[in-house]
């Protein structure tokens, strides 16, 4: 039986294509548990394309023990060419599948809005689950008709990866079997001599509208003498608005995007990391934002705002809740200095449960 897994990779065995740093974080975590757990052939797919708009070549297939590592053709970006890649590469995906598929075998595939098509395909030909991260329709505040629609794929497939509890048990989604993972459990290696700014601040992750980084950058203006780094990814527009709003402020820097190794070997030597999502938006009950694990992962002290899939989730003890305003945050910074739980003793206990998990899943579906 052959396993194929459908997702998202910034690098995959040295080929190098764009996507964002929460996608490559969790499916290289199944990748990479795949292909070390799994008795079968695993075939890795990367679906990701260039953010060069003009970047075109051919598929790269490459082996190495159990596994094969596919790339994509590269079709071009960009507003133009964009459409017209999305349907070549979900044509180049259908007919790599038909010829390399057979009847037992299973396919994972990653939720986006690039593959709707492609997942109606995959869910009525194959074996298949469906690794759910968010509900688009919620987050971008789409149409009730356009959320009908996305909820309908997702609910075609039998079989799901979802992103929190909250997710699972959202009475839109149908699910025969499941299994339930808040992003990736792989724990960089900390620096044996860490020396902690004590008032550093990092805010990691994506730089769109209402995710968190206004109100990052706002709750500075309370905090003169703390300083505030952003790693984030995002268009160049949006970073012109945000630098020319934030940027002269002398307590925050906005630092180049880094790879997330690069980012590993970064956040030890911060103290705090900043969650803050405001509750009311519909898709904070539901989504997880990954920033969370990942700044435990490098045992940083956690400050997040209290919404539903945080509150419902193993870490909801392993971080320091605030109401989603300035005072309650800039209150919780100030009284967390000597915080100290150890969240990464968590993520192993969960690593070890996860892959049990989605060794029996992908077996059962």
């Amino acid at each position: 039986m052959k396993i194929f897994y459908l997702g998202y990779f910034s690098t995959l065995e040295g080929d190098e294509r764009f996507c964002s740093l929460a996608a490559n974080n969790v499916c290289t975590y199944i990748k990479d548990t795949l292909c070390k757990d799994s008795k079968d052939e695993i075939v890795v797919v990367n679906l990701a394309q260039d953010k060069r708009h003009y970047k075109f070549s051919k598929s790269l297939r490459r082996k190495k023990e159990n596994c094969t590592f596919i790339s994509i053709p590269r079709f071009g970006s960009g507003r133009l060419l964009s459409p017209l890649s999305t349907f070549l590469a979900s044509r180049w995906i259908k007919r790599f599948l038909a010829k390399e598929a057979g009847d037992n075998d299973k396919a994972i595939i990653y939720h986006s809005l690039n593959t709707l098509k492609l997942e109606i395909f995959i869910s009525k030909h194959y074996h298949s689950i469906l690794q759910v991260e968010e509900i688009y329709g919620d987050v971008l505040k789409k149409p009730d008709k356009t959320k009908a629609y996305e909820l309908s794929i997702i609910n075609s497939f039998m079989n799901h990866i979802f992103v929190s509890e909250s997710l699972r048990n959202d009475p839109r989604i149908k699910s025969n079997r499941n299994a339930v993972f808040y992003g990736s459990y792989s724990l960089p290696k900390l620096p044996n001599v860490i020396s902690k700014d004590k008032k550093s601040i990092v805010y990691s992750g994506t730089l769109e509208k209402n995710k968190g980084i206004e109100f990052a950058c706002e709750l500075m203006k309370s905090l003169p003498e703390y300083k505030l780094h952003i790693y984030g990814f995002g268009s160049e527009l949006r970073k012109k608005e945000l630098l020319e709003e934030y940027g002269k402020l002398p307590n925050i820097e906005f630092h180049q995007p880094v790879s997330d190794v690069q980012l590993n070997h970064l956040l030890p030597f911060f103290t705090f990391g900043l969650s803050p999502l405001d509750p009311k938006l519909g898709f904070a009950s539901t989504a997880f934002p990954s920033k969370i694990l990942t700044y435990l992962k490098s045992n940083l002290i956690v400050i997040s705002s209290k919404f539903d899939s945080v509150l419902k989730s193993p870490f909801k003890n392993y971080v320091i809740l605030a109401d989603y305003d300035i005072d309650s945050f800039k209150q919780a910074i100030i009284d967390a200095h000597g915080h100290n739980i150890d969240g990464r003793k968590l993520i192993k206990e969960l690593d070890l449960k996860f892959k049990k998990d989605l060794i029996a899943l992908v077996y059962e579906a």
